[in-house]
């Protein structure tokens, strides 16, 4: 019995003499509580950021601008432009129907209508002329020679016509002034026959050949 009790007194002693682990740590850790309680929810791993999906690549813009036949085969002859790049060459493909070249597939070609279906990027898209023609740079230098032409030959038939209303006048004034100095010479000789009259009178009456009343 003795035994007994010694035993439970030196499990009391020991124990009472241990101080528990967390207040050893937190001695050594003043921080250890504010990280134990974990106010901001941290963990050891970074939470996993869900990737976004790439983009698929962006459709060109695509004109039609022709349907011929070739070795009896009806193809499509369509141009690419780039929207995002400016003073760019479009690309041009010739294809026939189940012709795929980059992301474009031929699907269908129609001569009568003048459309085209093609398969670009999974979209179904139809071309046609009136609303997917390619208007080509040389129409419109062709437009713009033609104006500055016509442009050119208005202000040359302006020039030609003003340079001859001007050479009008000008004979105009010269046959006026004509005019005007052939009445002058007539005045004059008029006045000179009267002055030589005048003077032929006087010299007949001063030597009596005529009377003066005469």
């Amino acid at each position: 019995m003795n035994k007994l009790y010694s035993a439970i007194a030196g499990i009391m002693l020991t124990s009472g003499l241990q101080q528990p682990a967390h207040g050893k740590e937190a001695e050594q850790n003043p921080y250890l509580a504010i990280v134990k309680r974990n106010a901001f929810e941290l963990t050891d791993t970074p939470p996993r950021t869900q990737q976004k999906a790439p983009e698929p690549p962006k459709a060109n813009d695509i004109k039609l601008t022709g349907i011929y036949l070739r070795n009896g085969i009806e193809r499509a002859a369509i141009a690419l432009m780039d929207k995002d790049k400016k003073n760019t060459k479009p690309t041009y493909l010739q294809l026939a129907v189940g012709e795929q070249q980059g992301t474009i597939e031929i699907k269908a070609i129609d001569k009568v209508t003048g459309r085209v279906t093609l398969l670009q990027l999974g979209s179904v898209r139809e071309l046609n002329f009136k609303e997917d023609g390619f208007k080509t740079a040389v129409s419109k230098a062709s437009r713009t020679s033609s104006k500055s032409s016509s442009s050119k030959s208005r202000s040359s038939s302006d020039a030609a016509r003003r340079a001859a209303e001007y050479k009008a006048a000008i004979e105009r004034k010269k046959a006026e002034k004509a005019s005007g100095s052939k009445g002058g010479d007539q005045k004059a000789e008029k006045k000179d026959f009267k002055q030589k009259l005048d003077s032929e009178l006087k010299k007949a009456v001063q030597q009596g050949k005529i009377s003066q009343e005469e």
